[in-house]
């Protein structure tokens, strides 16, 4: 599995053949769902994120947190839920805050880990 991105919801895009290049996975931290987007690394970039970048990396949703908040993020740094949706926290700017993308992935999975045994 090859990690190769990360969105500014802290969603990770991996691949687990780049030789093969068959499919990108989509992991979502938020939902703790793992999605497949087919076609390998460079169609994903090409196409995947041109045509569908509102569906893939939540734009529209990114362009009015930053309008609300008047944030940016650092390179290290996603907008995390302070009740992440698998705990049925709401899709909405006044649930989120920024958080260092590692610490956000670690708080997330230990939880996801628990709720799931």
């Amino acid at each position: 599995m090859v990690y190769f991105g990360y969105d500014w919801l802290g969603r990770a895009f991996a691949t687990e053949n780049p030789e093969k290049g068959d499919h990108i996975l989509l992991f979502e931290l938020e939902t703790g769902d793992v999605f497949q987007i087919e076609g390998d690394i460079i169609s994903f970039h090409n196409n995947e994120l041109v045509r569908y970048g509102d569906v893939t990396l939540a734009e529209g949703f990114f362009t009015e947190w930053q309008a609300a908040t008047g944030l940016s993020l650092k390179y290290n740094e996603c907008v995390s839920y302070k009740i992440p949706p698998f705990l049925s926290g709401k899709d909405e700017i006044d649930n989120l805050y920024v958080e260092d993308i590692d610490v956000s992935w670690n708080i997330l999975g230990q939880i996801l880990n628990k709720i799931r045994g």
